[in-house]
C-alpha cells in the first residue's frame, strides 16, 4: 500500500470540521476528533492538522489500497467537505 501527498483544503469553517467529522465517520469510520490526529480504517489511513484561525485543513492519506488513487480519495473527501458548505 502507497501513501499520497498531502492535501490543503481552505476557507473550512470550524462548524465544517464538525460536520466532515460526523460524514467521515459515518462514510468510512474514521473519527476525526480534534484539530490534530490520525486514524485508520478499512486500510486507509488519514492524518489531519486543522488552524482554526487560518480555517485551513490539511489531510494526508498515508495509507490506501492499491485500487484507490490519491485523486478519488481527496476529491471524495473535498465533496464531503463543500456538502458540509452548505
Amino acid at each position: 500500500m502507497a501513501g499520497c501527498t498531502a492535501h490543503l483544503y481552505e476557507n473550512v469553517t470550524p462548524g465544517m470540521l464538525e460536520c466532515f467529522s460526523e460524514s467521515v465517520k459515518s462514510a468510512f469510520g474514521i473519527a476525526v476528533n480534534g484539530d490534530q490526529g490520525s486514524a485508520t480504517a478499512m486500510g486507509t489511513s488519514l492524518s489531519w492538522d486543522y488552524d482554526p484561525a487560518g480555517q485551513r485543513l490539511t489531510i494526508t492519506c498515508s495509507e490506501k489500497p492499491m485500487f484507490l488513487s490519491c485523486e478519488m480519495i481527496y476529491g471524495h473527501l473535498g465533496g464531503m467537505l463543500e456538502k458540509c458548505r452548505e
